[in-house]
């Protein structure tokens, strides 16, 4: 048995850690921080968001750099030889050459001259030098398809693929900062319920030693009521450890201002968990709306340019075959001599003033062609099994993230009662307390019993959050839930 003395030098004990519990705990801030206004931070700062604006940016590059394989070049060609006080030769080559997209033809023209004491005949030009203008076309390889038609069509792809890349980028940043984001709102309100049931406690643990001191309730009952203080300041102490652990997990988005290991403002999260998302997907809609998810449409993109590489891969097996033709002049009068007026301008365009030429070629054994198409179908088999692979791993991640999302909102309706009636058994024998018909070992056993389920419920608020947002996620949707677009700076 405790001495009246023991008894009441314990509850002054109380009565000043009472007092530095209600003087030590911190206001809260009244800045609160929606995913709205995250998100729009995080897409306009994080390193992760500025790096999604790169692969479109490579890609508009890779598009301009194959276009300009069709850019007109022009080109000139100087040589003199002087020896022994002679002029050898003097010749001069300059004009434009062009590949155009149409049907691999190419287009040259420009000017010639030449003169020497030694010039080969078949190098000898009129006086005044001789313009041309000449087309070449490709007969079988290349006709259809070639390297830098090939390249260009590559590129346009590489557009779309590009943005689906920047998308897939996008998407991950925002699930991880939800998923970081509905920690901290969890840890929050988790850490209100602990400092809720420890003011329970306090006033209790008041109104107990004032009851001690008028005589109506044994000492070890305050006693008791102070262990349960005790018990719950360190809870108390763990939920806010957990708070400040999940703040500082949510500030590694907030980039832009010096780092701190924590949220640069005392904010707190939305409401987030009070107001239960919803989803109306059927089953029908959860085996489709996966299709366009941005990493299958990358790899979608992929497999339409290595169509295009083995489309040119097989172009190659056929022998090069072109044909040219150029017209030539007397200095830059293309239409004909002037001794030959006369004469027609379609007879000297096809039968006088003109150079013809064909060119071949084949490998007899084909080895580097075939290789290179070998090569290009099994990448495509590569990809085309990838993306079968994720289309059955996407339906398959919507259908469990759902079938989660649906379970937590049907437990939360259930432990919403649990919570309510553990509410009511606590109001009831805190009645039956003040009438003396109760104990305060049965009193506080209530109150801990009511502090596990609202804790528990918020943890799973906290899972039918999570599970909501990875069911966008899963189905790449996620950009558009959240819309994205109006808040990265293009």
């Amino acid at each position: 048995m405790f001495s009246s003395a023991t008894l009441k030098a314990v509850c002054l004990v109380f009565v000043l850690f009472g007092v530095f519990i209600q003087g030590g705990r911190g206001q809260s801030p009244d800045s609160v921080l929606t995913i709205e206004e995250l998100m729009k931070y995080v897409m306009r700062n994080h390193p992760t968001a500025v790096r999604a604006s790169l692969p479109p940016a490579m890609a508009e590059a890779a598009l301009r750099s194959a276009r300009g394989s069709f850019d007109p070049k022009a080109y000139a060609d100087w040589s003199r030889k002087s020896f022994d006080g002679k002029n050898y030769w003097r010749t001069g080559d300059f004009g434009l050459k062009s590949q155009t997209s149409i049907a691999g033809l190419q287009v040259k023209a420009g000017y010639q001259t030449a003169s020497g004491q030694f010039l080969n005949p078949e190098g000898s030009l009129p006086t005044a030098g001789q313009a041309f203008l000449g087309v070449e076309v490709p007969l079988l390889q290349g006709l259809l398809i070639d390297q830098p038609r090939a390249d260009l069509q590559k590129a346009q792809i590489g557009i779309e693929v590009s943005q689906n890349e920047r998308r897939f980028l996008l998407n991950e940043l925002a699930y991880q900062t939800i998923l970081a984001y509905v920690d901290w709102a969890v840890a929050y309100d988790q850490r209100e319920v602990a400092r809720n049931a420890l003011d329970l406690i306090a006033e209790r643990l008041a109104s107990t030693r004032e009851s001690f001191f008028q005589g109506a309730m044994p000492g070890i009952d305050t006693l008791e009521t102070y262990i349960q203080l005790q018990t719950q300041q360190l809870l108390l102490q763990d939920a806010q450890l957990a708070l400040e652990q999940a703040s500082i997990g949510l500030s590694y988005f907030l980039w832009g201002t010096p780092p701190t290991g924590t949220l640069p403002v005392p904010f707190v999260p939305d409401d987030i968990l009070a107001t239960p998302p919803a989803i109306d997907w059927q089953s029908s809609v959860r085996l489709t709306i996966g299709q366009t998810h941005p990493e299958l449409q990358m790899k979608i993109g992929k497999l339409e340019q290595l169509t295009i590489d083995e489309r040119w891969a097989k172009e190659q097996l056929k022998p090069f075959l072109s044909a040219g033709y150029t017209l030539i002049g007397n200095g830059l009068d293309l239409a004909g001599f002037p001794e030959d007026g006369e004469q027609a301008f379609i007879d000297n365009l096809l039968t006088e003033n003109y150079k013809w030429e064909i060119k071949a070629s084949f490998p007899l054994f084909l080895r580097k062609e075939r290789g290179k198409l070998e090569q290009v179908r099994v990448k495509m088999l590569d990809t085309e099994r990838f993306i079968d692979e994720k289309q059955q791993q996407i339906v398959t991640k919507i259908e469990n993230s759902y079938r989660q999302w649906e379970l937590a909102t049907q437990q939360i309706q259930q432990y919403e009662g649990v919570v309510a009636n553990y509410q009511r058994l606590v109001e009831a024998e805190r009645d039956k307390f003040r009438v003396g018909t109760s104990s305060v070992f049965l009193l506080n056993s209530r109150l801990q019993k009511l502090v596990e389920a609202q804790l528990k419920l918020v943890q799973l608020r906290g899972k039918q959050q999570k599970y909501y947002y990875s069911s966008w996620y899963a189905a790449g949707q996620l950009h558009d839930l959240l819309n994205l677009e109006d808040y990265v700076l293009n």
